[in-house]
């Protein structure tokens, strides 16, 4: 028996949405932080909350990878 949907949508959808999510969040968030008033600098100290290996899972999801 499969297990149940998770908020109502299925895993498909939930990968879709999650690789969508990533690729929006990996190509702008250090636009928007520069945007900001961050500084170059300290975008490269939060670089590790948004470059890291789940991040790359993430965005495999929406390639159609795992």
């Amino acid at each position: 028996m499969p297990p149940p949907p998770f908020f109502e949508v299925s895993e498909d959808t939930a990968r879709e949405t999650a690789g969508a999510m990533a690729g929006r969040i990996a190509g702008r968030w250090r636009e928007l932080l520069l945007a900001n008033g961050v500084t170059e600098t300290q975008c490269s100290e939060y670089a590790q909350a948004f470059e890291h290996e789940r991040m790359e899972a993430a965005l495999r999801m929406g390639r159609g990878g795992v």
